[in-house]
């Protein structure tokens, strides 16, 4: 519209997003802005007005990560840098870096990605440690190379070092990463912590830490389901926002789909949210939320 009229809408608004006809609604405002860091398309799957056009859109409610592939596409040059770590990881010649191995003439390639500002403690490395063993399969116990994606060389080196401590761990990390870190904002750093993020998403098996968005970026661009996430938190237990299947390692839970929730807490779920809507009907469910 041409009105100069603002609206301001919060994006922790179930009711605007799972019910309302934007075109409509919307019309009579030159400006719209939105309150938050919240993911809205959940409940705009919902939406009766736009359920018929996203499912058309969109594939099994599979949202975020075209969008993520179409928006940040890595440069070739950059994506070959994550296929030459990966390469020289699992032993593939480096003549063959771009090219599938299958997994039985190459090493099993476990990755990690560490929101390293949370402290983590010796029981969490251990817990770490122990789902990436009790999910490697038995005969590539120790053939696996692994590799820690985090902001911090410091963190990375001591988390890689806790992981090869004790019995029963993962053989010793053939460890790689890249020794510069450079501040984001620069295009140096920017290239680099993208570089770390593609190489992580490589892995056969993902294990990735608890509210984290890069984490979540790094599930979004693999090509694996083998991803867990692992914390000694009271998350997911006590967190509805998304649903995980618990392994019998402790600490360990894997992800029912790479696509993300909308998350206002941890008091409700978005399931539970749209039942609280004007327009809910019983077919606005979201499995995996």
């Amino acid at each position: 519209g041409g009105s100069g009229k603002q609206k301001s809408i919060s994006m922790e608004n179930a009711e605007v997003f799972a019910c309302e006809d934007f075109v409509s609604e919307f019309d009579a405002y030159s400006t719209i802005s939105l309150n938050g860091a919240h993911y809205i398309p959940t409940y705009i799957m919902q939406n009766p007005h736009y359920q018929q056009r996203m499912s058309e859109l969109f594939y099994e409610n599979d949202i975020a990560r075209p969008i993520l592939a179409y928006l940040f596409q890595p440069k070739h040059s950059l994506l070959d840098r994550a296929l030459k770590q990966r390469a020289e990881l699992v032993g593939i010649p480096s003549a063959d870096f771009r090219k599938n191995v299958p997994q039985k003439d190459r090493k099993h390639f476990i990755t990690y990605h560490m929101r390293s500002e949370f402290p983590i403690s010796p029981a969490e490395t251990k817990a770490y440690r122990d789902c990436a063993r009790d999910t490697t399969p038995k005969h590539k116990v120790n053939d696996a190379a692994v590799y820690v994606a985090a902001d911090s060389m410091e963190f990375v080196k001591r988390f890689s070092n806790d992981l090869s401590v004790e019995n029963g761990a993962i053989s010793q990390p053939n460890f790689l990463s890249t020794t510069t870190f450079v501040k984001g904002g620069k295009k140096g750093g920017l290239e680099l912590a993208f570089l770390d993020l593609l190489t992580a998403s490589m892995g056969d098996a993902i294990f990735v830490s608890a509210f984290s968005s890069f984490s979540r970026t790094v599930i979004l661009y693999s090509q694996t389901s083998s991803i867990y996430l692992v914390t000694d938190y009271v998350m997911p237990e006590q967190d509805p926002h998304f649903k995980v299947e618990k392994l019998s390692s402790p600490h360990c839970y894997r992800f029912y789909s790479k696509e993300p929730c909308a998350w206002h807490g941890h008091l409700k779920s978005c399931s539970q949210r749209l039942k609280e809507t004007s327009c809910y009907t019983p077919n606005m469910q979201v499995q995996y939320c």
